[in-house]
C-alpha cells in the first residue's frame, strides 16, 4: 500500500523497485506490477464522485490539419481535445454509458478513442478537487483511497497505529479478491 501527498508520490518509483527486487534473470527476467483497488472502494468512490470532463491527446502529422502553410511550419503537433458538461457533471453511472460513445466519436477523421492519451477527470463532492484517470480499454476506475474519508487523521505521530490497522484491515479484505483459490500462509 502506498500513500502519497497531495501531487506526490512515489509510485512509479516502488513499481520499479518491486520490478527489480522479484526479478529472477534464468527464470523471468521482469514481473508485472499491478495496483489492485479492493471492489468495495471501488464502489463505494463511484457511489460519491462524478466525472468533471474528458481529455484525449496525440500527436498528428502537420498535413492531417488540412492547412499546408501549418504542414510545412513543423513535422507533428500535438492536438489535445476536452469534452466537459456545461450545466452539471456526469454521475458515475451516465459515464459508464457514454464512455465508449464519446470515444467512438470522429475528430478530425480520427476517432477519439484511437488518440494517445486519454483521461478522464473524476469530482470529490466534498472537495471538489478533480483527479485525473486513464481510459483504458475497459474504463476501469482506479480510485486513489482517501485515508481521510476512513480514518481520523490528525497529522502527527499518532496516525501511524491508525493507518497501520487499516492497512492491515483493508489487506485481510483483498485476500479472497487476489487469492481466489484459497491462502497458504507460511
Amino acid at each position: 500500500m502506498i500513500q502519497s501527498y497531495s501531487d506526490d508520490s512515489i509510485d512509479s518509483v516502488q513499481r520499479k523497485f518491486y520490478s527489480n527486487f522479484f526479478r529472477h534473470p534464468k527464470q523471468f527476467k521482469k514481473p508485472t506490477i499491478e495496483r489492485h483497488i479492493p471492489q468495495s472502494i471501488i464502489d463505494d468512490f463511484k457511489n460519491s464522485a462524478t466525472v468533471s470532463n474528458f481529455e484525449f491527446a496525440t500527436e498528428m502529422p502537420g498535413e492531417t490539419l488540412g492547412d499546408t502553410s501549418i504542414a510545412t511550419q513543423r513535422n507533428k503537433y500535438t492536438v489535445t481535445v476536452q469534452i466537459k458538461p456545461i450545466e452539471r457533471d456526469l454521475s458515475i453511472s451516465e459515464f459508464d454509458s457514454l464512455a465508449d460513445r464519446i470515444q467512438k466519436a470522429i475528430f478530425a477523421t480520427l476517432r477519439l478513442g484511437s488518440f494517445q492519451k486519454k483521461r478522464a477527470f473524476l469530482r470529490d463532492q466534498k472537495t471538489q478537487k478533480t483527479t485525473p484517470f486513464e481510459l483504458d480499454s475497459t474504463f476501469d476506475i482506479h480510485p486513489t483511497i482517501l485515508l481521510r474519508k476512513y480514518i481520523t487523521i490528525n497529522d502527527n505521530e499518532s496516525d501511524f497505529k491508525r493507518i497501520r490497522q487499516y492497512c492491515f484491515d483493508l489487506l485481510e479484505t483483498l485476500k479472497p479478491e487476489i487469492y481466489t483459490h484459497g491462502v497458504q500462509e507460511r
